[in-house]
């Protein structure tokens, strides 16, 4: 269904207050409440307003002001730990009294009674909106109320704004010309004064928008109590959606308007970001310091032991170069010679398993030796093997003599047997 609006010229005018304020004492549970007040033109009433619950009209009898002044006691019939505020109006109108700021009741004293149970609402309306500066606000939900209706938005201590709208919808938006940070309660009255309720305290959410504001908008003052009559839009009835919750002031009632959103501040994206953010920076941060630090303490490949050895190895098999050999050694007749002919440094390289243990820094690795063989240079060696091995033929040395016996040694020898001179021979015989 199409809406259709329709935009009310109220009286535009403000009803200023005639030099009439009072004051209260905070009371208790059950307690008396006190108001003094100056000024105003009787009659006078006192209304004591709770905060999500039903205002109670208390009429104060003639009797009780004299000489341009006043004084009224009336019993306070809230819970105890209840907020409320209070308002007075005289002749005049409606709040010329002023409101006061939000009051919590005390704790029952003196073992006072009295029925403290919220009498009811006759109708009910909703408040569904975020209340925001120089935003729209809704007022709906009110089918019950024989229109047309009063809202009524105060603001605690401070001064309040009257909305009137059209009879015939039960729907209307209003331009919260209200400043960021302001708390208000909301009220309505029917056409017969039968009360829709007070809303919960709800504060003036902040916007980018200040075109609404002037000096006569609704503000936390003490100062004298001026009741402004604005234009309100009117819409044909719509119900919200199912998620929308109901202000009410009965005592029944279980759900509330919705609340505006936070003032200024970082929002929970922005802070969620910012946290994750930082937590990946620190995993990073982490991540790389323990990469540097094994890399650290990991042994460079030219420090480990045999490394060295291994190139030197390597580099022996691969190349071979003519060696100059021994010199002979002249052995005398009467001695025994004995070649000592010990290789010493033979080239060799290392086996797989020797190479993996010396990549992985074994400390406890001892290079093998090492030996060089001299050999002729007409002689041709062999072809490294796939390793790099070299397989040279077999060396063969002289055996030693054997050692002659100490014993024998020290007895003097013998002469050699000698056979007998023979007779001297003739040749030929005669």
């Amino acid at each position: 269904m199409r809406a259709r609006r329709v935009w009310l010229l109220g009286s535009a005018f403000f009803t200023l207050a005639s030099a009439f304020s009072f004051t209260d004492s905070p009371s208790t549970q059950c307690g008396d409440l006190s108001v003094q007040w100056t000024g105003g033109t009787a009659p006078f009433t006192l209304m004591l307003i709770p905060i999500f619950g039903t205002a109670r009209n208390v009429s104060i009898p003639a009797a009780a002001f004299s000489n341009g002044a006043g004084t009224f006691k009336t019993q306070l019939p809230f819970m105890a730990a209840g907020q409320y505020l209070l308002t007075m109006s005289d002749a005049t109108g409606f709040g010329t009294g002023g409101y006061s700021p939000l009051r919590t009741v005390g704790a029952a004293a003196g073992g006072a009674t009295c029925n403290t149970v919220d009498p009811g609402v006759a109708f009910s309306f909703e408040l569904n909106l975020a209340l925001q500066q120089c935003r729209p606000y809704t007022f709906s939900g009110y089918d019950r109320a024989i229109q047309p209706v009063t809202a009524i938005g105060i603001v605690p201590g401070g001064t309040a704004v009257i909305l009137r709208p059209q009879a015939g919808p039960t729907s209307f938006d209003w331009t919260a010309s209200v400043r960021s940070g302001t708390s208000m309660v909301f009220m309505m009255i029917d056409a017969a004064g039968r009360q829709g309720g007070a809303s919960d305290v709800k504060t003036v959410g902040i916007t980018d928008d200040a075109t609404c504001l002037n000096a006569n908008s609704p503000a936390s003052t003490t100062t004298s109590a001026t009741a402004t009559s604005t234009s309100a839009t009117s819409t044909p009835a719509t119900r919200k959606p199912a998620s929308a919750t109901k202000t009410s002031a009965a005592p029944t009632a279980t759900t509330s308007a919705a609340s505006a959103p936070a003032e200024g501040g970082f929002s929970i994206a922005a802070i969620a970001g910012t946290v994750i953010g930082a937590l990946i920076f620190l995993a990073v941060a982490v991540t790389l310091g323990l990469f540097l630090l094994r890399r650290s303490r990991q042994p460079v490949a030219g420090l480990v032991p045999g490394a060295g050895v291994a190139a030197g190895v390597a580099a022996g098999a691969a190349v071979y170069g003519h060696r100059p050999g021994l010199p002979s050694l002249s052995l005398t007749e009467g001695t025994s010679a004995e070649q000592s002919s010990r290789q010493s440094m033979a080239s060799t390289t290392l086996t797989a398993a020797q190479r993996k243990a010396a990549m992985a820094g074994e400390s406890n690795y001892k290079p093998p030796s090492r030996f060089i063989l001299h050999t002729d240079i007409e002689d041709d060696l062999p072809p490294p093997n796939d390793d790099g091995v070299v397989e040279l033929p077999p060396q063969y040395t002289e055996r030693r003599m054997p050692i002659t016996d100490p014993l024998q040694a020290a007895l003097p020898s013998s002469p050699p047997p000698t056979n007998p001179p023979s007779a001297p021979r003739t040749y030929p015989p005669s």
